[in-house]
């Protein structure tokens, strides 16, 4: 029998041929991540290129991984590769892991020293009202940090809180044109707002409809005593009087390190990442034509709280137009359980951020995870079967309507720097201390 010639056709052809078997990838523009596992083609990626492709509607990425799966080395060398191509980046860090790779790029990591953190040194103060905020800003900060402590605010506690920062900046103003020229005049503090809810003055009464200032008070006392909790002792050496620490766009990358704050309290941690999450909202906001990764490390911490959230979706909603992308790093989207109760607004938030994700990167996953991973990541079963096996540093991603399993590479160069050994993070902390 005679044998039969083979068929041969271009990649283009077989990809529409058998599309269950062969797809196109997302293109060649981006930084290297690895390597596609079943045809050992090189992956790149950039939101930025992918949106200007059209092959993505939204720049976000979400990196979910099992302990040791290798999802912090990606995030890490993704920001260290796209500083070679000028974008720069912006890292809340809450274990205190990224300064390795970040010293190497040429950035800089803000360490944040609650009190009583080991080292030399007072602590650092983030003031919620410092000048460098919009007033805006700072009222709606204010705001999420009194959410926070109270566990909400009612309208009338909205009003007198809003009324109070109003009456804090105006102090601080006729301050300002009393001075002498040249004197310094400190800027409004949290214990300035505090003092004006509890004594309201007759001008802030008369806006509430005709309630008089005893009545306002008594509206809003909870709220006042909850804020003025934050005005004494060690947390008001953190929280109350001028910032002892800034935050500025002027390095490649910015790392917040928040490892000694996780240690302290879990309500400190939400308040401080809220103080944070604001004023670097003030670098990438800029409209410079800088081009900004927001890497939130420990993602689901900031899920947790209400009023960290619905930033978290505030932000992420405008900053597409600021050429902001967000990369959300978690271990499993099961996390998103802790957020609250099922079907609260907190879980709505979280799914709705990391659906709007539209580059998914998952590593391997535990069994339990196939419902989430279905209804949360959008993954077909065959894509579900891949990920239950994958081995360290190889990942499913989803990129649009496209996926792969690639292969993560590192650099001889980028090993040690990505490296989450314990003893490793524990020398580099030692050396900034």
């Amino acid at each position: 029998m005679a044998s039969r010639q083979a068929h041969r056709a271009t990649t283009r052809h077989v990809a529409s041929a058998y599309p269950a078997q062969a797809q196109p990838g997302w293109g060649a523009r981006g930084v290297r991540i690895g390597l596609d596992v079943e045809s050992d083609a090189a992956v790149t990626w950039d939101p930025w290129e992918l949106y200007n492709a059209g092959i993505i509607s939204g720049p976000h990425a979400v990196v979910v991984g099992m302990i040791g799966s290798g999802k912090s080395s990606l995030a890490k060398t993704i920001v260290a590769r796209e500083t070679v191509f000028r974008r720069r980046a912006l890292i809340i860090d809450p274990k205190g892991e990224w300064g390795p790779v970040v010293d190497a790029v040429g950035g800089r990591v803000l360490r944040i020293r609650p009190p009583g953190a080991p080292g030399e040194g007072p602590p650092s103060r983030l003031n919620p009202l410092d000048p460098a905020l919009p007033v805006g800003d700072q009222a709606a900060l204010l705001e999420a940090i009194a959410a926070v402590v109270t566990g909400g605010l009612t309208p009338e506690e909205a009003t007198a809180l809003e009324l109070a920062h109003k009456t804090a900046l105006a102090r601080v103003e006729a301050a300002r044109h009393q001075a002498a020229a040249g004197e310094a005049v400190a800027p409004a503090t949290l214990s300035d707002v505090v003092t004006a809810m509890l004594h309201p003055d007759d001008a802030a009464a008369q806006e509430t409809a005709g309630a008089s200032a005893d009545e306002l008070v008594a509206m809003s006392r909870r709220a006042a005593l909850a804020l003025r909790r934050l005005c004494v002792g060690p947390l008001g050496a953190m929280l109350d009087g001028p910032s002892t620490v800034a935050m500025t766009g002027d390095w490649p990358v910015l790392s917040v390190d928040l490892h000694e704050v996780v240690a302290v309290s879990d309500e400190l941690v939400a308040i401080v990442m809220l103080i944070v999450a604001a004023w670097l909202q003030q670098i990438w906001t800029r409209a410079d034509g800088t081009k900004w990764l927001v890497v939130l490390d420990e993602c689901w911490r900031m899920l947790g709280h209400l009023a960290l959230a619905r930033w978290l979706r505030a932000s992420a909603k405008v900053a597409r137009q600021y050429q902001t992308a967000f990369i959300y790093v978690l271990h499993r989207y099961s996390d998103l359980a802790a957020a609250g109760e099922a079907g609260s607004e907190q879980v709505r938030v979280a799914e709705g951020l990391l659906a709007d994700a539209e580059t998914r990167v998952i590593y391997r996953q535990p069994d339990g995870e196939t419902a989430n991973l279905r209804q949360l990541a959008g993954l077909t079963s065959e894509e579900i079967r891949w990920v239950g096996g994958l081995p360290q540093g190889v990942a499913l991603w989803r990129v649009g309507r496209r996926s792969a399993v690639v292969r993560h590479e590192l650099t001889a160069w980028e090993a040690p720097l990505v490296d989450t050994d314990t003893g490793l993070a524990g020398l580099y902390q030692e050396a900034h201390t």
